[in-house]
């Protein structure tokens, strides 16, 4: 009760009089069957026969749907094409699967172009349903889908190169840059000169130029640059194979820069490299086993003897003279001054100003090209003959670096020994010429993923000197273990290199700054049957990135495959290679041959985790159920029993395709039930896949005539008479006779009439019960019951008295008053049509003592003009026309 304890005005809201009743929809559709795609036994709204055909494939597939282990199974397409055609709006659909059912998937590393911080974070991509959620879509579809991994358009592991700029002043030796680098990869210049006396302490970060080496000069420029070396191990591109199979490496390198060996020996020629394809043909076969070594990339290194008459040397022709080094007994000479290289010879030759080298071996040239920008797999290909399942491949390979298929397919489980360089097939033994191709990708060297600069505050110096170029939101400082904020404490300029403290006092103490290649962004392509389908940029290896990280926006958008990153399940010494193009997925299976029974009627695990039928318990909307094409007593009882149990919804099931009068009245006999409705016989449709006419089982298209009647008419009026669009014949023509036999036992029939098409010309439910026996009486009792279950919701737990009871009585009287006037019900008042009780006459003391509230409803639905007749007789004055 409100209280009212100081004196003033109050305005209060209260409720009066009836509630609304919202009528629930009736035409919401469940279908269940077997799809190409899409997730397994989880109901998904459908809209549209479109968003169907993306979701779950629809019948694109010619292969798929007219291959014969479908059978019986391949009508939920053309189901749910029909459902929309005949102007259906919802459907629900469960895609079921047999036992054999496996989803495709590939694992990959994530690279590209730019792959410099990239340590192959392992990457597992699956065929996928359109949930939110990461749900599967197992089904041989999966094996048409190939992912790209690309460069991202942002990338924020800039740079590539490290640079530190200095300043001399005469008396430092000793600067401070990133501690744990390759001393190999770093550079140094002093006003543009290389330095080369000069350590580096790894530990500590520091270079120093030791003496006696002079001092950089005060005002000196000292550039230190670092390139970080992510390449194959060793540094060069190195494949090796064995002499039983056919070579191919990378295509489209530069011949001049291969180097073969056969044994253990250089070869000069005796063998071709086809640049478009990677082929290396050899004019005499190797043996069995014996092993091919091909060398791409740097260095190459000539040593030569000079006589003190000779100044012309040939190496390799076609190489640029920017990467020649020539050395004479260990001095280096001035490519200006002291000799030439003609790329088109081949040949080093020394200038007429110079003595021409004397001496054994001192003359050595040295060729370091850049770092090829190639694709970093190789790849072996064998002949089976059916019975061999061991193949030589080279030794000592890193097995995570191999890759084989058979004909384009996983071909089960395989093995290779390192010691004997032999790859095990524990499946079948392969069969065919140059079909067993085995994929070898070295894997990568890790590089730090942290950069970091140890200096120290003196409280006067503000400016301390790092990398250039560096991502400024990367770098962490800190000043005696304190944390300092971008902007706030310090600013960073990228082009010198220079980080400046802005607080109010310079920093005294230890001065950490840190530098964390944190992120790789990437882009993934989608390829469905050759079509690039999908495209995400810039996804994100970061699990804490809140738009890019790859699982969350892969796995919410996509409707082709979902991803998994498993790198907190596996060390990174476990990561697959990297490829970065056609990346294929294998191992789906449809299973359609174990299709059972079971799998359509499903198994109860509980609210959200129901498969087959059961599944649509979980979705209240639903009002008609259908399992196309399935006419098995046990999936037709599921479907029924589940109506019977709900009281929410209708079933509607087919005849065998083959059924005759007779046998589809016996099969009619296993059933009796108000709660479903059969229709014979199948209808005829065009399907696109055979370009011909094909007989389909007409649940699909039936439930769109039911949601059209619904929408046009309402639920009142009984779904017959009502044309079905897309049918162009039927299995069986039936005459009336044929339906005066059929018709009266609860078949309904679908005929053709002519000049008004093919229209389903009963309507009738399949019981026995002649107060159940119109289809359109049971679905309104539905539409009543459910409507009014909703909408009085409001009553539970109000006090169970005389207002109460009034209100309640009024709210389904004014409902009810709305559905006569829709035409639903009998009458030509409201009292002829319904009656609504709910006072002492239908509840007793002890139904009010133990929280029961009863209400009395009485509805006069209308009953379909099933027989019209006319009687006419003679009349002296004309006819009369009495009905």
């Amino acid at each position: 009760m409100p209280e009212y304890l100081a004196p003033g005005v109050y305005v209060e809201e209260i409720e009066i009089g009836a509630k609304p009743i919202e009528g629930v929809s009736t035409s919401t559709v469940g279908m269940i069957g077997v799809a190409k795609r899409g997730p397994l036994n989880k109901p998904a709204l459908i809209t549209g026969f479109a968003e169907f055909q993306r979701i779950f494939g629809g019948t694109e597939s010619k292969e798929t749907f007219l291959s014969k282990d479908w059978g019986k199974h391949r009508y939920l397409p053309y189901a749910v094409y029909g459902f929309f055609i005949n102007a259906g709006k919802r459907c629900y659909v469960t895609r079921i699967a047999g036992a054999g059912c496996a989803t495709a998937q590939t694992t990959r590393g994530i690279g590209g172009q730019d792959i410099q911080f990239v340590a192959s974070h392992p990457l597992q991509v699956e065929a996928k349903g359109p949930d939110d959620k990461v749900v599967e879509s197992p089904g041989e579809w999966g094996n048409s889908l190939i992912i790209d991994l690309e460069k991202g358009s942002l990338n924020l592991l800039k740079p590539s190169i490290f640079k530190f700029n200095f300043t001399g002043d005469g008396t430092n030796r000793d600067f401070v840059v990133s501690h744990s680098l390759a001393k190999e990869n770093i550079s140094i210049e002093i006003d543009g000169l290389e330095a080369t006396n000069w350590s580096y302490d790894a530990k500590n970060g520091i270079i120093t130029f030791p003496s006696p080496a002079p001092l950089p000069p005060p005002g000196s420029k000292i550039i230190v640059t670092y390139v970080p070396a992510l390449l194959l191990k060793p540094q060069n591109y190195i494949f090796t194979f064995s002499g039983n199979g056919t070579t191919i490496i990378p295509a489209e390198l530069d011949k001049n820069k291969l180097m073969v060996e056969l044994k253990g020996v250089f070869q000069t020629t005796g063998y071709s490299y086809e640049s478009s394809s990677g082929k290396i043909s050899f004019d005499t076969a190797p043996g069995l086993g014996d092993e091919i070594r091909i060398n791409y990339g740097p260095p190459y290194t000539f040593i030569f003897s000079g006589d003190g008459s000779i100044n012309e040397f040939t190496i390799l022709s076609g190489l640029n003279v920017n990467y020649i080094k020539v050395e004479v007994a260990g001095a280096i000479q001035d490519p200006e001054t002291a000799y030439s290289y003609d790329p088109s010879t081949g040949k080093i030759r020394f200038t007429e100003t110079e003595t021409p080298p004397t001496g054994d071996e001192n003359i050595k040239i040295t060729y370091t090209p850049p770092i090829p920008q190639v694709p970093k797999t190789a790849i072996t290909r064998f002949s089976g003959n059916g019975t061999a399942k061991d193949f030589i491949l080279a030794t000592g390979l890193d097995e995570k670096g191999i890759r084989a298929t058979v004909s384009g397919e996983h071909p089960g489980p395989y093995t290779y020994e390192s010691l004997t360089g032999v790859i095990h097939f524990e499946s079948a033994p392969p069969s065919g010429t140059d079909n067993i191709e085995v994929e070898y990708t070295p894997p990568l060297v890790s590089v730090p993923s942290k950069y970091t600069f140890e200096h120290t505050g003196d409280g006067s110096k503000r400016d301390f000197i790092i990398a250039k170029d560096l991502v400024s939101q990367l770098i962490d400082v800190e000043v005696n273990g304190t944390k300092m904020n971008l902007d706030k404490d310090f600013t960073y300029n990228s082009a010198t290199g220079v980080l400046n403290f802005i607080t109010e006092d310079p920093p005294t103490g230890s001065v950490g700054i840190a530098y964390e290649l944190k992120d790789y962004l990437f882009k993934l392509v989608v390829k469905y049957e050759g079509n690039v389908v999908e495209t995400f940029d810039n996804l994100s290896m970061d699990s804490t990135s809140k738009e890019n990280y790859f699982v969350k926006r892969i796995n919410k958008t996509s409707s082709y495959v979902h991803a998994k990153d498993f790198r907190s399940e596996t060390t990174s010494d476990e990561t697959p290679a990297l490829p970065t193009k056609d990346a294929k997925f294998s191992g789906g299976s449809d299973g359609s041959k174990d299709l059972k029974d079971s799998h359509y009627i499903g198994k109860d695990n509980g609210p959200n985790n129901r498969t087959g039928l059961k599944a649509f318990v979980d979705v209240n909307e639903v009002r008609i159920l259908a399992a196309p094409g399935q006419t098995s007593a046990n999936v037709v009882l599921e479907l029924i029993g589940q109506c019977e149990s709900l009281k929410d919804r209708f079933a509607i099931f087919d005849s065998e395709e083959e059924a005759t009068i007779n046998l589809v009245k016996d099969y009619k006999d296993r059933f009796d039930s108000e709660y479903a409705a059969l229709y014979y016989p199948w209808i005829k449709i065009y399907d696109p896949l055979t370009d011909d006419n094909i007989f389909i089982p007409p649940s699909g298209h039936m439930a769109g005539v039911y949601a059209r009647s619904d929408t046009e008419r309402g639920v009142h009026k009984d779904p017959a008479n009502e044309i079905i669009k897309s049918a162009v014949g039927l299995k069986v023509d039936l005459s009336k006779g044929d339906q005066e036999i059929l018709n009266p036992i609860g078949i309904n029939c679908t005929r053709a009439f002519p000049g008004r098409g093919i229209r389903i010309w009963g309507g009738r439910t399949i019981s026995s019960d002649t107060l159940w026996k119109y289809i359109n009486v049971r679905r309104l009792f539905i539409f009543l019951e459910k409507s009014i279950e909703e909408g009085t919701q409001w009553v539970v737990f109000e006090p169970n008295d005389e207002k109460l009871w009034a209100r309640v009585r009024q709210t389904i009287t004014q409902f009810l008053t709305r559905v006569w006037k829709d035409g639903a019900l009998m009458g030509t008042t409201p009292e002829e049509a319904f009656f609504v009780k709910c006072d002492r006459t239908t509840m007793t003391q002890d139904d009010i003592d133990n929280g029961r509230l009863i209400v009395l409803i009485g509805v006069a639905p209308v009953k379909p003009a099933e027989f019209v007749i006319f009687r006419i007789a003679q009349w002296t004055g004309g006819s009369a026309v009495t009905e």
